[in-house]
């Protein structure tokens, strides 16, 4: 009779504990879509030089005259270099990597079609509106009264 009397203690203590996941978002808290974008950045970054390792590897040097080469080792520095800074401390201050995906889009002349899809995919998450309330950018500040004469 007591192992009745335990067990739904136990059961009414547990509605009463609280939840982890709470609906309020701590000011500090980034959107996990930035932490998608900032992902996915630098996997297409790293790819991109993988990439273009590997088209100059294949092709024994011969394809160091097509320009695109060099546009994927660009690509790829730009990728880590911003998914880097969106998942450092000071994420909130970086504006949405919009060029960074539209250049990883571009990549695809050189056949990366990892990186066109990752770049399609950031790019609609960057008009996210809770993506863009929170990457504001350095120029965006608080604006306090105008005082026009």
């Amino acid at each position: 009779m007591g192992d009745k009397y335990e067990d739904y203690e136990e059961e009414q203590y547990e509605d009463e504990r609280p939840s982890r996941r709470s609906g309020i978002r701590k000011s500090d808290d980034r959107p996990g879509k930035v932490q998608a974008i900032a992902i996915m950045a630098l996997i297409g970054g790293i790819y991109a030089i993988l990439h273009f390792l590997g088209m100059g590897g294949v092709s024994y040097g011969c394809l160091c005259i097509w320009p695109g080469t060099y546009y994927a080792l660009v690509v790829g520095i730009f990728g880590i270099m911003k998914g880097s800074q969106l998942l450092g401390a000071d994420a909130r201050l970086q504006t949405p990597p919009r060029g960074v995906a539209i250049m990883m889009i571009i990549d695809i002349i050189n056949g990366d079609v990892v990186n066109c899809v990752l770049g399609i995919i950031i790019l609609i998450f960057c008009s996210d509106p809770e993506v863009e309330g929170y990457l504001q950018g350095p120029d965006q500040h608080i604006e306090g009264p105008s005082y026009s004469g």
